[in-house]
């Protein structure tokens, strides 16, 4: 009785050992790829097998691809594809149910070297999800799988589910760390090349008019104490018009910080004056069509604004279009604008942030703005198609 106690005993630590080494990689291992290893490394050990393999499911779900394995040469490791539903692997990651084979098993996948005599197939499930399988076979009569083998590859396969799970969440977010930190390094160069371009444009425009300004006024003042009311008063009307020019030309810097029209008026009326300037401009006509949206925030509504702007603006500049079209569309989960027209188009390919000054934010930074907010924009062009530009921004990101 005491030495069936132990035996049993002896068998249930045989089977938690590997299942806590396991559960210590989750907590210890976050690398995908060295996880796998470790995973095929464990199951080969405890099942005795001659060769492990770790498939996963690809993004669309259709297919298996080996991720790591012992005892498989490379180019069979990087090249065996099985669909799911087809061959043992395929079935079991479509049926969600672990097979026991015993006896000769005939593979059809490219994965087979040489003939198996036992091998056993465990789905890797997460929340009722396949997201990959574990084979392990053997080569040799002796010493085949028992159900106890598939038993302890069953738990391990649910455990290693769990860390792959947690493998992946945690490139995830790496990658969306690396993402973010690339947009905000692009938005802070864009914005300190934005405060660039206003200081010499200020500097070009208005500082020289208004020191234009002040000489006519110091000449009015000399010809007023010379007793020339009539030459001194032109030199007055000149540094009135000079300063009228500097008034006007501050009034459109400032627009193009933050457009009044945005926050007295509404984005639909906004880009409205916007196209109706670009109208009266160039002559060429721009529809206008779909449904102001309805509770955006202001950085919502800048983005929208931008991006129509900086189109428009690449259009009067660039494209020699005849036509322009322009759709604003909103629903439950997300904005999208659409700025299309019929002019030269350009090559998209030889265009990247890094050969493209962001001059008022051009549309490959906002590109940048827009992912910060969940959504994307898209440019869509080639030599003498015309261009398309689509904004989305899902709104369940309205929160800025």
């Amino acid at each position: 009785m005491v030495k069936q106690e132990v035996t049993t005993e002896s068998l249930r630590l045989k089977t938690l050992l590997p299942l806590f080494e396991v559960s210590s990689a989750i907590v210890s291992e976050v690398k995908l790829d060295r996880l796998l290893n470790l995973i095929v490394q464990v199951v080969n050990r405890e099942t005795r097998a001659d060769r492990v393999s770790l498939m996963l499911t690809d993004r669309s779900g259709r297919e298996l691809t080996i991720r790591a394995a012992v005892g498989l040469p490379e180019d069979i490791m990087h090249s065996a594809v099985e669909r799911i539903g087809e061959g043992i692997a395929g079935s079991v990651a479509q049926t969600g149910k672990p097979l026991l084979l015993q006896g000769t098993v005939k593979r059809d996948d490219r994965a087979s070297t040489g003939e198996v005599r036992s091998a056993l197939c465990v789905p890797l499930m997460v929340r009722g999800r396949v997201i990959g399988v574990i084979n392990s076979s053997k080569t040799s009569e002796h010493n085949p799988f028992t159900e106890s083998d598939l038993e302890l590859l069953s738990i391990l396969a649910s455990q290693a589910a769990i860390a792959i799970e947690n493998a992946r969440l945690f490139r995830s977010v790496e990658d969306q760390q690396a993402r973010l930190e690339q947009l905000l390094r692009q938005l802070l160069k864009a914005q300190e090349e934005e405060r660039e371009r206003i200081s010499a444009e200020v500097h070009d425009s208005v500082a020289q008019w208004m020191v234009s300004a002040s000489y006519y006024t110091q000449s009015a003042d000399a010809l007023i104490a010379e007793s020339q009311p009539d030459q001194a008063r032109r030199e007055l009307e000149n540094a009135t018009r000079i300063i009228g020019q500097s008034v006007k030309e501050l009034r459109r810097i400032i627009a193009d910080l933050y457009p009044p029209a945005l926050s007295e008026l509404g984005l639909w009326e906004a880009l409205r004056q916007n196209i109706d300037c670009f109208e009266r401009e160039t002559s060429v006509p721009c529809s206008f069509e779909g449904k102001a949206p309805l509770g955006l925030s202001p950085a919502h509504e800048i983005v929208v604004y931008r991006v129509v702007q900086e189109a428009l603006n690449n259009i009067r500049k660039h494209a020699c279009a005849s036509q322009v079209g322009i759709i604003l569309n909103s629903c439950a989960d997300q904005v999208s604008i659409e700025i299309r027209d019929d002019g030269k188009g350009f090559d998209v390919a030889s265009v990247t942030v890094e050969t493209v000054a962001p001059t008022k934010m051009g549309l490959l930074t906002m590109k940048g703005r827009a992912e910060m907010l969940g959504g994307d924009l898209s440019i869509e062009t080639s030599e003498g198609a015309g261009t398309r530009v689509l904004l989305t921004i899902p709104l369940s990101a309205n929160r800025l």
